[in-house]
């Protein structure tokens, strides 16, 4: 499988219009990625995610649809009954996008919880709850 997308990525013509338009979309969509989550825009990161996985469960569409009108956008027919080049070049970092959603997602509210736990056990530390707690314990 290696060998394979390496062979794929030797064989793509990078300076088609069309592939350097994906890879700048993937650019951008990984970006917003990244830049979402430092802004913590919970829903725009649920909405990102919800288009990602729209564009994902359309791979087939796009793939047959590249192999019925390749001519009018592509030098070179890319696109197999197999799918593996629609798979690599289209689907994988899709789904690696929707997949650091995930990731990054489940990491600010572990984190953002876990902050929350820490100030209330200081706080409650400050107060003396600890002690007291300590002392009724022993008596």
């Amino acid at each position: 499988m290696l060998q394979g997308i390496l062979l794929l990525l030797q064989n793509v013509d990078w300076s088609e219009p069309w592939i350097i338009g994906l890879l700048v979309f993937h650019s951008l969509s990984t970006g917003a990625v990244f830049l979402l989550y430092k802004t913590q825009a919970f829903n725009i990161q649920v909405a990102l995610f919800g288009v990602l996985m729209v564009l994902a469960c359309l791979t087939e569409t796009v793939n047959e649809y590249g192999a019925t009108h390749w001519k009018l956008f592509a030098r070179h027919q890319y696109f197999d009954t197999n799918g593996f080049f629609i798979t690599w070049m289209y689907a994988a970092p899709i789904v690696v996008n929707c997949l650091l959603i995930i990731i990054m997602c489940s990491m600010g509210k572990w984190t953002n919880r876990s902050g929350r736990q820490m100030r209330l056990v200081e706080c409650r530390y400050k107060d003396g709850w600890y002690l007291q707690t300590e002392r009724g314990k022993q008596g």
